[in-house]
């Protein structure tokens, strides 16, 4: 919103290229990286939409997040992991 923008302008650059490029971070859930797995299963099991997205062509997801921060990170996010893993089929 405005305050988002009025606070993007007045923050250091590299503040400033964050709030760019999480602008379309819509759910606590798109910030998986920074919460504890605890915090992330509590999200889940209240309901928080891992497909979750702003709406626009190619606006990440919490799952396309979670994908990409597993493919870089060892060891392994737990958060991320708990995100990915909500989002497979059920098994029969």
């Amino acid at each position: 919103g405005a305050q988002r923008e009025t606070l993007a302008e007045t923050a250091p650059a590299d503040c400033h290229a964050w709030m760019l490029a999480t602008s379309e971070w819509v759910t606590q859930l798109h910030h998986v990286q920074f919460l504890t797995a605890l915090r992330v299963r509590q999200l889940l099991r209240g309901g928080a939409d891992v497909h979750a997205s702003d709406g626009g062509d190619g606006a990440p997801t919490p799952l396309g997040i979670a994908r990409a921060l597993l493919a870089g990170s060892e060891p392994a996010h737990d958060g991320a992991s708990l995100v990915v893993a909500a989002a497979a089929p059920w098994s029969r």
